[in-house]
């Protein structure tokens, strides 16, 4: 018993060498098996993550930015517009220089539109009659460079940025009228208004081209007067006194320009800047008109002005186009305001 216990003691060492070297290899393989998906694990994702990028990419590339801003090829403007340089402080943006029939001046928001460059039918003020209001048959043509003008008179809401003690309600009886043209304003508050936005009070020749256009006409929109078309005297056209700038639409002329004609009278540059008056002698009908110096004594000059284009107040006689009226510059008149004029800066 002993002696085969002996012969099979081999067999079992050989047995368990070749089990421990079979879990051994299967271990050895099962290790390799497990290294080698783990890299292919790897690799995969990697590439996973690379096509996810280069999608994500080409998605941005597709897609443009929120913040970027689309840049349009540049075009070239009319053959007969050349860009001018702005000048140093110019209150224009670059896009005024497009011959655009209308522009928005930045400085007080207000719209102006565009009088083309033409010969137009305007005053001659040489032969103006003795009459303030005499000048039939006096117009001439002038050549006339591109130019703006405000859409409307200067109203009361613009007026009071600049000038903040200004109180339309004197002239409105007691109401607010913040559209409104601005009344009672002088020659000097309309040129400082006009400087200080940018612009400059209109030419005679420039108010009356604007007004006119390219026809020989007294009225903006034709020969004949018509009571709805302006805002004159008397109650016939639906107002007794200043209404909103713009209530008269078929009354603008042919570029546009409103209450040309009514609502008030309108400041212009002129060439009458000052005037000596007569002094009153000592034998006056009164004292009260006797002047402060004795007599022969020159009174120190007064400025004079020009208004344009009749009031609320105004008939339609004298409510015409080549009408003017000279003024003392200071003059306070409830029925004088102003438009100003920019000039258009292409070729």
């Amino acid at each position: 018993m002993n002696i085969q216990q002996g012969a099979w003691e081999p067999v079992r060492w050989l047995a368990i060498v070749m089990v421990v070297s079979l879990i051994a290899g299967c271990a050895g393989g099962f290790s390799k098996k497990s290294k080698s998906s783990a890299a292919r694990d790897r690799q995969q994702q990697k590439e996973s993550r690379e096509t996810q990028k280069e999608q994500a990419e080409q998605g941005r590339a597709e897609l443009p930015s929120e913040q970027s801003e689309t840049k349009l090829p540049a075009t070239s403007g009319p053959a007969s517009f050349k860009s001018t340089a702005l000048p140093t402080g110019s209150p224009y943006r670059r896009s005024d220089l497009s011959r655009l029939p209308t522009t928005i001046n930045r400085a007080d928001r207000s719209a102006m539109v565009l009088v083309p460059k033409g010969s137009y039918l305007v005053t001659d003020s040489g032969k103006i009659s003795s009459s303030p209001f005499g000048n039939k048959g006096a117009l001439y043509p002038i050549p006339m460079a591109a130019f703006y003008i405000d859409r409307h008179e200067i109203t009361v809401t613009q007026f009071k940025k600049l000038f903040s003690v200004y109180d339309e309600t004197i002239y409105t009886g007691g109401k607010p009228c913040p559209l409104c043209p601005a009344m009672a304003v002088t020659l000097a508050e309309a040129e400082s208004y006009c400087a200080r936005t940018g612009k400059r009070l209109p030419t005679e020749t420039q108010w009356e081209a604007a007004g006119r256009g390219p026809r020989n006409q007294p009225y903006p929109w034709g020969k004949r007067f018509e009571t709805d078309r302006a805002n004159l005297s008397g109650d016939a056209d639906g107002s007794v006194g200043p209404a909103n700038v713009g209530s008269f639409p078929t009354g603008a002329s042919a570029f546009g320009s409103m209450d040309m004609i009514g609502n008030v009278w309108e400041w212009v540059q002129s060439d009458a800047k000052v005037t000596t008056p007569t002094p009153v002698l000592k034998n006056a009908l009164s004292e009260k008109f006797a002047p402060a110096k004795p007599a022969g004594v020159p009174l120190k000059p007064k400025r004079m002005g020009l208004v344009k284009g009749g009031g609320y107040r105004s008939t339609p006689k004298t409510a015409i186009l080549s009408a003017r009226h000279q003024v003392l510059a200071d003059m306070r008149n409830p029925t004088f305001g102003f438009r100003c004029v920019k000039p258009h800066l292409g070729k």
